[in-house]
């Protein structure tokens, strides 16, 4: 009866390790990869993105010569490739300091710094073209200058904007990363303290062979490690990410590029989990069932004696 309530004990706290365990995985791995500014850069850094929204905005400019009569170098003198993959860069640096509590609102101040020599730019080029024309410089052309800045900055800023936080701020969602990003530690401390009582609770319930909660603790983390590492496999093999209808092909080069990249990183973390729940079940196969059969062996000694 007494082994009965154990196993059944054991039952119990293992499902309940299943959940804790998944808890500490999910918490740590949004705390140090998803909510971390160095992820989404080295995503940057690897596909080139910055290139990647330079061609874009080059593009831009170099179409609308004809219609607005502003020859692209005066936008892109300034906004050349180097000073692009800062923005880029800078665009996540300014999300993560609104997620992290650092700033009051979404504000791209790193991205719009770069654009200052911009508006000079700007200035410089209608000055020049109203004094080859004789044109009087009245509040509707400094209005004039003024428009076309502002409408660079926000193309350029939105372009830059490569994981689209200003419209997922936008919609209501980036808040609830920040709220997550405020109670992450929080939720990390206690699924991992949660999940050191339940393998206290675990180790008692098997003081008679300790070897056995090797078993179950390798149950519990094998569990929840394979459960992730078959979605990750499912969503690499069928391209999953690759479906995503995005035209915009920094935009989707990047985010595709991310998901991937944080799909890998489970996909390892994930192995590892298995590789050492696989050496907890050998420890208690080979030490574990030895020490029961001797225990058996010996019991039956005491009873013929």
């Amino acid at each position: 009866m007494h082994r009965l309530r154990n196993y059944i004990l054991c039952v119990v706290v293992t499902i309940l390790l299943f959940f804790t365990v998944t808890a500490v995985q999910g918490s740590l791995f949004a705390k140090y990869y998803v909510l971390n500014t160095d992820t989404y850069v080295d995503v940057i850094e690897e596909k080139d993105i910055g290139t990647k929204v330079y061609e874009v905005i080059e593009e831009r400019y170099e179409t609308e010569v004809n219609s607005t009569g502003i020859p692209s170098e005066v936008y892109m003198e300034v906004v050349n490739n180097p000073a692009v993959k800062e923005m880029v860069t800078g665009c996540v640096e300014d999300a993560f300091k609104y997620i992290k509590g650092k700033a009051k609102k979404l504000d791209y101040e790193t991205c719009r710094e770069k654009l200052v020599p911009l508006k000079k730019s700007i200035d410089t080029f209608f000055e020049e073209y109203a004094n080859s024309i004789n044109y009087e410089k009245d509040d509707a052309f400094y209005e004039k200058t003024s428009d076309v800045y502002e409408t660079a900055d926000k193309f350029i800023t939105e372009t830059a904007d490569v994981y689209q936080f200003i419209t997922i701020d936008a919609a209501g969602y980036l808040r609830y990363a920040k709220k997550v990003y405020d109670y992450i530690d929080i939720m990390m401390i206690v699924s991992i303290i949660a999940s050191f009582v339940l393998i206290i609770i675990i180790i008692i319930a098997n003081n008679k062979n300790l070897f056995n909660s090797l078993y179950w603790i390798s149950i519990s983390a094998g569990t929840s490690a394979v459960i992730f590492l078959a979605v990750c496999i499912y969503l690499k093999v069928t391209d999953y990410f690759d479906r995503f209808a995005i035209k915009a092909k920094h935009v989707f080069a990047a985010m595709t590029g991310l998901f991937n990249e944080l799909t890998d990183k489970l996909i390892t973390i994930n192995l590892i989990i298995i590789s050492i729940s696989f050496v907890l079940m050998i420890l208690y196969i080979v030490l574990g069932k030895e020490k029961n059969v001797t225990d058996s062996q010996n019991k039956e000694v005491l009873q013929e004696a």
